[in-house]
């Protein structure tokens, strides 16, 4: 897997870390939006070895670190991370969630699901 280090900014102008893996042959077939639990980080050991895994399979992923625990905000931090991951490489086709508690994963699945739609953003989050 090839890792490479990246910010982007989030509509609050806020600098957010990422890391985005590639296939070790380079070429992708999708690309996916890795979002971790609100208090985890993108540097974790398991957020780690899944995007190992899914690179193995030839997809891209795009893992980072929200700006703080806010629900509201973390949902706006997805959207910005799903367009910076297009303007990098594609636009994400698989949003992978690993949530403290299963409401919490609905719920934002639910509504990042909402606001890419309501942005022409359908087709970016597989359910």
């Amino acid at each position: 897997m090839k890792s490479q280090r990246h910010f982007f900014e989030n509509t609050a102008g806020e600098k957010l870390g990422a890391r985005l893996d590639f296939p070790d042959g380079g070429s992708s077939r999708a690309c996916a939006l890795f979002a971790h639990c609100f208090t985890c980080s993108k540097n974790l050991k398991a957020v780690g070895n899944i995007s190992q895994a899914l690179t193995e399979e030839g997809i891209a992923v795009l893992r980072f670190d929200f700006a703080d625990t806010n629900f509201s905000s973390n949902v706006a931090d997805l959207i910005s991370a799903a367009d910076f991951l297009k303007s990098e490489l594609d636009a994400p086709r698989i949003l992978i969630e690993i949530a403290d508690r299963y409401p919490v994963h609905r719920t934002l699945h639910s509504e990042v699901s909402v606001k890419m739609r309501q942005k022409g953003r359908s087709g970016w989050v597989t359910q």
